[in-house]
């Protein structure tokens, strides 16, 4: 599992781009037994807030899954 911190800059459906501080951009895909769905990714984007993302994979391809999601 891997842990990475920013904001959510974009979402799609199930899908959400994650802007780091350092400039790296991620693609994430938000799994089905994510404790958030799709409406609050959509919430934290809009307030801007940073948050703690626990993922699975590769960002960008099918594997980069997000299973938790929480402000700092």
């Amino acid at each position: 599992m891997n842990t990475i911190e920013g904001r959510i800059t974009v979402v799609q459906e199930d899908r959400f781009r994650l802007g780091t501080d350092e400039g790296r951009s991620l693609l994430l895909t938000l799994s089905h037994r994510a404790n958030v769905a799709g409406d609050d990714l959509r919430d934290l984007a809009r307030a801007r807030r940073r948050v703690i993302v626990e993922y699975d994979g590769d960002p960008g391809l099918s594997s980069g899954v997000a299973s938790l999601v929480r402000t700092r």
